[in-house]
């Protein structure tokens, strides 16, 4: 909604509250948002198999920014690690939720269903931790978790060190192959209108804000990311399709890097009814991206 153009039409002075889920909300984007539209942006979080909703803010209560608020009534939340411990406040686990929102399991999926429910907890596949008033805050898919020379890299982390960049429209950070680390950091800009910036320059912001060693490898700058009917920024596989782009439009000399040529990965039946697509990504050479203006050829990779 920040980035609609034609936004100034409408009058929300009268609107209370706004609802944020199905993605991670940028604690950068929450001010600009208020102060456009009025009222106060909520965030919470849900899952199909949680019947949706696990957990979200009160309007009338503590608001805690980058967090998605507290379980609603008859639900539990447990971090645990991989061995099933419950871990304390403040460590990162994978969100466990307990309830009478919980499904019984996936329709004739036995074996799938025991692997997400076990001694009665969904294991969302959702990286997170709780705070001391059992607020929840979501860290990142366990599947997309980066690992670069050992080190972990929440992409999550990075894409708010993006969105706090003020030229970026949006962003989205995946990892990719690395001979000498194993994987580095990828990430996706989109420019607002009008801007112009090189890789060089994002990747200098990041460092004010990240260890060195969680600042993107390599930055591309795309006109646009896909997003689902609901507005979600698609960069995950589908377990179903290897079909899907990120789309990016550039200047003539475009470089396409296909679903061959990307990092793919697999998700879970858990996740196969979030929407997600492949990782098919278009990126460009050079070092310099204007969004805007008057542009030569374009060239883009078509889906299917």
């Amino acid at each position: 909604m920040l980035n609609y153009p034609e936004a100034d039409r409408f009058d929300t002075r009268t609107m209370r509250a706004w609802g944020s889920g199905a993605a991670p909300l940028p604690v950068e984007l929450v001010e600009p948002f208020e102060r456009k539209f009025g009222g106060k942006l909520l965030e919470g979080y849900g899952l199909t198999e949680a019947s949706p909703v696990v957990s979200a803010h009160r309007l009338s209560g503590v608001r805690k920014l980058g967090s998605v608020g507290q379980p609603i009534p008859g639900v539990r939340v447990s971090i645990q690690d991989d061995d099933g411990r419950h871990l304390p406040a403040g460590e990162v686990g994978e969100v466990c939720v307990k309830g009478p929102n919980v499904m019984v399991g996936y329709y004739r999926s036995p074996e799938e269903s025991a692997r997400a429910i076990r001694e009665g907890w969904l294991h969302t596949g959702d990286m997170g931790r709780l705070d001391e008033d059992e607020f929840l805050y979501i860290v990142e898919r366990k599947k997309d978790l980066i690992i670069r020379g050992g080190f972990n890299i929440y992409p999550r982390e990075v894409e708010e060190a993006l969105y706090a960049f003020p030229k970026t429209a949006e962003a989205a950070v995946i990892g990719m192959p690395d001979a000498l680390m194993g994987e580095d950091v990828l990430a996706f800009v989109v420019l607002k209108p009008g801007e112009a910036a090189t890789d060089d320059e994002v990747m200098a912001f990041c460092a004010t804000r990240l260890a060195r060693f969680k600042c993107p490898k390599h930055v591309r700058f795309v006109d646009s990311l896909p997003k689902s009917p609901i507005g979600k920024i698609l960069k995950k596989s589908s377990a179903d399709s290897s079909e899907g782009e990120i789309h990016g439009r550039r200047h003539s000399g475009t470089d396409v890097l296909g679903a061959r040529g990307a990092r793919r990965r697999r998700s879970g039946p858990a996740v196969q009814a979030r929407g997600h697509v492949a990782d098919a990504l278009v990126a460009r050479d050079g070092r310099h991206h204007a969004r805007g203006g008057a542009r030569p050829h374009r060239a883009r990779a078509d889906e299917g």
